[in-house]
């Protein structure tokens, strides 16, 4: 939620006589985990320098 999300609601009314299903369409998120996979796999260890780099960078954002 944010402020140009906030108060927006949906309402959806099914008639149907017919199995209904909703899922997440997960497309976008399979897509960005094979890149990260691909990266990883061409260069290994990428993930685990990513992951301290991100750690010292949130550490000096604490001390500021």
């Amino acid at each position: 939620m944010n402020e140009q999300t906030e108060g927006i609601t949906w309402v959806l009314k099914f008639y149907t006589s017919d199995t209904i299903a909703l899922f997440k369409d997960t497309d976008k998120e399979d897509k960005e985990k094979a890149l990260k996979t691909s990266w990883e796999t061409a260069e290994p260890g990428r993930a685990e320098k990513a992951a301290k780099s991100r750690l010292r960078f949130i550490a000096q954002q604490k001390v500021k």
